[in-house]
């Protein structure tokens, strides 16, 4: 599995500094360090900055909007961003408790370099949006990523995020970064290697309601593709990944519908999970402590040959209360629990109540798809 988010080169608030002295125009504004029409705003420490319309990023940086310190900047109306072909771009970054609301109007952000951002918040920055169009097309870059405690990206509206790369995230919350995406959405990765939702970490979280997420490739190395990751995200009263009424779907081989692991803790609560591709699993849940639940109806289903619907490993568990797991290709179980974990001899385990199993019926497509199978351990 990838290491989401490593070894990746951030523009510190110095940097930032730095750009704003280069590149200030000679009628800079008392109140905003950096603010030029069609190009970007810097606004550090005691600055009040206001946005509204194109803008294509400060050079050499490539950082449209840039906020730290008690810096703040708000859009009068809608803005729209496109960043030049560089890597590490920024399109709109927070940090260290700078704070940026795009909230008067769409804000559209593209960039098009590797491992560029179109929404960062670092440190303790805090990013709020109402919709827009989101776009990155490089190599290992983000469409939304909150890194650090009470770092937050806020969305109040339904914004579309795209992602074109190869390893090329929707969205990511790690180290305790915060994303909220209440009011619906849709966040579709285009490439292998790629993930929609991502969170990591014991304190990150993701929340989300009535989003869309579609997950587009075959994996690289699995399992590194698919529509929703929970690396180790939870707390003892609450989960790390949270997702009502949503849609989630992944279409290549090896490519997983929701996948939790290292102690993490994903809840869902209606809606559906789909995969398309072999050996793609709906629901996974693998490791001593990782846990996955799913209530109010929560619809899975797969296609392809040995995706099963259910899997718990290596001492993961699954809750099922409600809803429906189906699959339809050779060798897809439909529950599938195996072995115990490590160390911790804990059991995998499946709890379902209320829920209905369907396999494909032999001599059609199912052939070998037990409905229910515990083995190893698993329970």
């Amino acid at each position: 599995m990838r290491a989401v988010g490593a070894a990746r080169r951030f523009l510190s608030s110095a940097s930032i500094m730095a750009l704003a002295a280069m590149f200030a125009p000679e009628r800079a504004y008392a109140t905003c360090t950096y603010d030029v029409s069609g190009i970007g705003i810097i606004a550090l420490s005691g600055d009040t900055c206001f946005a509204a319309g194109v803008y294509s990023g400060v050079p050499p940086g490539g950082v449209a909007f840039s906020a730290s310190g008690t810096g703040v900047i708000t859009s009068t109306s809608g803005v729209s961003i496109t960043t030049p072909l560089l890597p590490n771009a920024y399109g709109v970054h927070a940090d260290g408790g700078g704070q940026i609301n795009l909230t008067a109007g769409i804000a559209d952000v593209q960039t098009s370099g590797a491992t560029a951002y179109d929404f960062f918040a670092s440190n303790g920055g805090a990013i709020t949006l109402a919709s827009g169009k989101i776009k990155s097309t490089g190599a290992g870059a983000f469409g939304l990523y909150a890194s650090g405690e009470f770092s937050t990206i806020t969305a109040n509206g339904s914004p579309t995020i795209q992602t074109f790369g190869a390893g090329a995230d929707g969205a990511v919350a790690d180290a305790g970064g915060a994303i909220s995406l209440m009011n619906g959405g849709a966040i579709t990765t285009n490439q292998g290697g790629s993930i929609g939702l991502v969170v990591r970490g014991s304190s990150s979280t993701i929340t989300g309601s009535g989003l869309i997420v579609v997950s587009n490739g075959d994996s690289v190395s699995p399992p590194d593709t698919g529509a929703a990751f929970n690396d180790g995200a939870g707390f003892s009263d609450a989960p790390g990944l949270t997702l009502t009424d949503s849609t989630l779907a992944a279409t290549g081989t090896a490519a997983f519908g929701v996948y939790t692991k290292n102690g993490g803790s994903t809840s869902l609560s209606g809606g559906s999970v789909s995969t398309a591709g072999d050996s793609a699993p709906g629901l996974w849940a693998s490791g001593s402590g990782s846990n996955i639940t799913a209530t109010n109806g929560t619809t899975v289903s797969t296609s392809g040959s040995n995706a099963y619907g259910v899997h718990a490993d290596t001492g993961g568990a699954v809750t099922l209360n409600g809803g429906t797991v189906m699959t339809s290709g050779a060798g897809a179980f439909g529950l599938y629990a195996t072995g115990t974990g490590g160390e911790t001899g804990v059991p995998s385990t499946i709890t379902a109540t209320n829920v209905a199993v369907t396999t494909g019926v032999d001599p059609g497509p199912g052939t070998g798809a037990t409905g229910v199978l515990a083995e190893a351990g698993g329970k």
